[in-house]
Order: structure tokens, then sequence, then C-alpha cells
């Protein structure tokens, strides 16, 4: 790794080789599409909603009676019926006239607004009083006012939120359309790795990277296959390497890509594949790899369960949203803060420093949580990130900061 990739070479070249790489498309039912990637354009099936209606309890009007009305000078109107929720209303209001109405009840013919009822008074033998006018449209919801037919309400590679399951349902969609969801394997490496639910001898350590990046892959959308922990042997790395591009979409291996004699993953990579970058000038995360094993992108992440996040983050997610086709992510909420603590940085790469963020009297204060290599429950108490770019030579205590969120 004598030289490595800037962030902006790292992120072209998976873009380049990788950009392509769309999964497919399949039809799943409503219920199971949030959190999908549409797949295709929704155009709207009818009106939403389908008739004129009210949105309070009250007195279906012409609003031009009321005009003037006040508690000394009500607007008297003789009521004609009222609307039944659930059924069609046939009633036609004449001026002088109201109908009582309830909240989502379809407005009579001819009326233009609905006095609520707690400005109506009623005086028995069907006469109403109104003490407060309203205006023509006031407490309505017209037809179409939602969504019109025809009218295009999503395009693809959008992400579907639970208000979106909810719209779709609105415009009565069953099923849709979505991205096929990548499989992506995942393979923790080295002999000094060992199982999370197993207590680690002297010189083990826990399995943290494969779930670390099982959760980060469910929560793109993707879906993640474990394949255990594979030690530092090349025959066997090899094997395990070549099922998984079988089986899965996208390859991340973590582990076992520092330079040295034991770098059997970049050799294994190399004998089975392709190769295409080892070493990025970020911190953490520098001995990173990208490369191809037939014909399936792969990433190998270093041993450091921070380097794991932030490589993920600003590579692997990317990725898959790119695999699914999703056009329209909107970036992590930024913040300006002050730094408690200093933070040096002259390694010539671009580092990301995990912090604590809290809100003060004086603004937000953002705290540097400085994690040795290998710890992940004090990144874990992180809440965003500060980058330091590559000819930065850090920044001082007290210094206004951009926080990204975690």
């Amino acid at each position: 790794m004598l030289y490595v990739a800037s962030f902006e070479q790292a992120r072209d070249l998976l873009n380049f080789k990788f950009g392509n790489r769309y999964v497919g498309k399949e039809q799943v039912v409503l219920a199971d599409a949030v959190n999908r990637v549409l797949a295709q354009p929704i155009v709207a099936k009818e009106d939403v909603p389908g008739f004129d209606r009210s949105t309070v309890d009250g007195f279906a009007v012409h609003a031009a009676d009321t005009f003037g009305s006040s508690e000394s000078m009500p607007a008297l109107l003789r009521k004609i019926g009222e609307v039944s929720m659930g059924e069609a209303c046939k009633l036609k209001c004449w001026r002088g006239e109201c109908v009582a109405i309830p909240t989502g009840g379809q407005l009579p013919q001819d009326v233009d607004a609905v006095a609520m009822v707690e400005v109506a008074e009623d005086y028995g033998g069907g006469l109403i009083g109104i003490i407060k006018p309203v205006a023509p449209g006031q407490n309505v919801i017209y037809r179409d006012d939602d969504v019109s037919f025809g009218e295009e309400i999503y395009s693809c590679g959008i992400r579907l939120k639970p208000t979106d399951i909810g719209a779709l349902a609105a415009l009565g969609f069953n099923e849709i359309l979505v991205s096929k969801r990548p499989t992506v394997g995942i393979l923790s490496t080295g002999d000094e790795v060992v199982p999370f639910d197993v207590t680690p001898k002297i010189g083990q350590v826990r399995d943290v990277n494969s779930m670390l990046l099982a959760a980060s892959v469910t929560r793109t959308g993707a879906l993640s296959s474990r394949y255990g922990i594979c030690p530092d042997d090349d025959d066997v790395l090899q094997e395990r390497i070549a099922m998984m591009a079988r089986e899965c979409d996208v390859v991340f291996l973590s582990g076992g890509s520092s330079v040295g004699a034991k770098d059997a993953l970049k050799r294994s990579v190399e004998a089975l594949g392709e190769v295409y970058l080892h070493g990025i000038a970020v911190k953490p995360g520098k001995p990173t790899i990208f490369g191809e094993v037939s014909g399936k992108p792969l990433i190998g992440f270093p041993g450091h369960p921070a380097a794991v996040y932030f490589i993920y983050d600003l590579f692997a997610a990317p990725l898959l949203r790119g695999m699914m086709g999703e056009v329209e992510s909107l970036p992590p909420p930024r913040y300006q803060a002050r730094l408690t603590n200093a933070i040096p940085s002259n390694h010539g790469r671009q580092e990301y420093v995990a912090v604590r963020l809290t809100a003060e009297e004086n603004g937000l204060v953002a705290k540097p949580l400085m994690s040795k290599s290998g710890l992940i429950t004090q990144f874990a108490r992180a809440n965003g990130y500060i980058e330091v770019p590559r000819d930065c030579e850090g920044f001082s205590e007290g210094e206004w900061v951009i926080v990204v969120a975690l």
C-alpha cells in the first residue's frame, strides 16, 4: 500500500466498475413494500378524494348566507336534513337552507362551505343560527384536492416510507413493482476471531464486524447472509469466497487486509478474480480493498469496527443503493457545533472522527471520541462524526465545526 487512492478516486472507481449492477425487479404486496425502492412510476388511477367532503362536524351552507352574521345577529337557516357517513348525499341545498354534516361526509349539491358546530345554534323546529361567517371553501376538501386521476405521484427510484404506504393504500394499490434487494455475503477472517457469543481467550477477539455489517446492510434495505469466520488460510479462504460469489450479489470481507505476510485476503481475491484497489487515503479505513470475483463486487473491510462503519457508510451503502436503483437519497443531517477538545490531524489522509453531540445553553457542542483500534463500545456512544480534510492539520478546541449525524 505504498500508493493509496484518494477518497474521490476510490468513489469514482467503485462507481465506474459497479455503477450499473442493477439487480432486477419483483412484484410485492403493499404491506411488504415499506423501505423498498420503487421500480415503476406510480400514477393515480382515480381522484383522491373521490367526492367533495367536510373536514369538520357542522352544517353545510352557502357561504354567502353567513356573511355579516354575529352572536347578536345570527344568520337564520332552515335545516332540510343530514348527511349519513358512508352514503352518497342526494340532498340539494338551496340558499337559506343548511344540512347537518359529519366530518368526512359528502357535501350536498351546490353548497360551498361548512360552518362548524361550535358556531351554530339550534333554535328548534329546524331553525339553525350561524353566529360567525364562513368563507367559500372553508372546512371543505374538494374532489381531487389531494390527487387527480392520471397524475404521477411517485417516480422510479424512490424509497418508500410508511407514509408512502398509506398514500398508496389511499390510491387503491394492492401490489407494486419494486427493485429486488441484493444479497450481501459477509465473512469475517482472522485466526484470532471467535464467534461473538463465545468468551474469547487471551489473544482472541469476538466477531463484531459481521454483525455490524449485517445490521448496516439491513438498514440500507438489502439482504445479508453471514458466512461465519474463516482462518487466515489461503485455500479455505478462497473456497469460502468462491462460494459467496456464487450465492450472493455482493461479497463483504472483514479483517486480514493490512499490509504484510499474512495478507491472505488480498492474495485470495487475486487468485479468484481481480483487486482494483488496495488502500484509500482515509482514516480509519486505509487498508480497504475493492475487487471483483465471478463478476460480483467485493469489498474487503479493515478489522477496526469504526473503520468498518465509515467504509460501509462512505462506499458500500451507495453501492447497494445503486444496485437497487435508488435515485433519491437525502444526505444525513449536518449540525454546526463547538469542539470540546482539539483534534490534531497530520496524516495526509481524510480523517473521520466520531463525536458525541449534545445541546448546551450557547448551542451544540461536540466531544471527540478518540477510539483506539478494535474498540467498539466507545464508538457506539457517538451520534455524529467530523470530517477532517486531507490537507487540514486538525481543529482547535472551541472551534466551530460541521458534524454529520450518524
